[in-house]
């Protein structure tokens, strides 16, 4: 695991910066449950999920770069990472599904 200087409330900036603010309180939710807002965790099954929302890259390398990310490494970023996440809400028609779980789906 990378090491990461960011600070939490950092984090939470960029999430709102990014994320419109009907949103953004659902992305910092999904941030919070999938990574703990820890830009350097790598998890799911086979590690295969990266950063704070927990992209899987190999099952989006082919759109992620459209938006400049070419390397799994790149998704340690926060700023990019925010970017992938917001990017696959509004692929799935601004929908939750990516980040669904049995108890919640907005």
């Amino acid at each position: 695991m990378p090491k990461t200087t960011i600070k939490r409330n950092e984090v939470i900036a960029i999430i709102r910066e990014i994320w419109p603010a009907e949103y953004e309180e659902n992305a910092l939710f999904v941030a919070q449950r999938e990574s703990n807002m820890l830009p350097n965790v790598i998890g799911g099954t086979n590690n295969c999920c990266i950063g704070l929302f927990q992209i899987y890259y190999s099952v989006h390398k082919a759109w992620l770069v459209d938006i400049g990310i070419t390397e799994p490494t790149q998704l340690f970023d926060a700023r990019l990472n925010t970017l992938a996440a917001f990017t696959l809400f509004k692929r799935n028609g601004k929908s939750w599904k990516p980040w669904w779980t049995s108890s919640w789906r907005p």
